[in-house]
């Protein structure tokens, strides 16, 4: 999948997450090193960064192994 805008981008992300909900009856871990810089994100860093999402989300699926969110208090230092 080829994103030609940040829309495509944030609705197939949405998607993505939705999936890996519904199969874990949990919210998507907000709490993670992700595959993209939020602050600084280039269409291609986002086409690639979701391309490693879904290969990361599939296969937690696939494993049933859920996507582990970093602690509180590692994530607030």
């Amino acid at each position: 999948m080829k994103f030609k805008n940040y829309n495509e981008f944030g609705e197939a992300v949405e998607k993505l997450k939705l999936e890996y909900e519904k199969h874990f009856g949990v919210k998507f871990p907000e709490q993670i090193i992700g595959w993209w810089d939020p602050l600084n994100l280039t269409l291609e860093e986002a086409n690639e960064g979701y391309k490693a999402m879904k290969h990361d989300v599939y296969v937690a699926i696939k494993t049933d192994t859920e996507i582990e969110s970093i602690p509180d208090e590692i994530w607030k230092k």
